[in-house]
């Protein structure tokens, strides 16, 4: 006799957060899932930041120490999502993500003295981009 497996809901609607997090929830809660999304999850997002600088799109617009670009502008609307959804993981994630859009943008600027060359510099990011993905 086959089993079958009843399948959970919080809400039928497809756009539902909370639906959405349950969902999401029940793929990430084994202690080594926790562990990679802890440390690759930052490492994707201060990836992306680095090589979105080379975009250049907005390169008369600098908010001392920061470029306006287009990891700028992401983060300006992620942050703010991230504090509506939780307000204590929102303020961590902010003062975190924050740190790296500072950093990436230190390392952007002193790519040269760093690094060598601007290629070596973007290379390191998207080999670290892609190592992330797969763990």
């Amino acid at each position: 006799m086959a089993q079958t497996k009843e399948v959970i809901k919080v809400s039928d609607n497809k756009f539902d957060f909370g639906q959405f997090y349950f969902s999401y929830a029940k793929y990430h809660y084994n202690d080594t899932n926790k562990w990679l999304h802890i440390i690759f999850i930052p490492t994707i997002v201060f990836t992306l930041l680095g090589m979105l600088h080379y975009a250049r799109v907005f390169t008369h617009l600098t908010i001392v120490p920061l470029q306006v670009d287009f990891g700028f502008l992401l983060l300006s609307v992620l942050l703010p999502l991230y504090l509506f959804v939780d307000l204590v993981t929102g303020l961590v994630s902010s003062v975190f993500f924050l740190f790296q859009l500072f950093l990436s943008n230190y390392l952007y600027a002193n790519r040269f003295a760093l690094f060598g060359s601007e290629d070596t510099h973007f290379r390191i990011l998207v080999y670290l981009h892609i190592a992330a993905w797969i763990a």
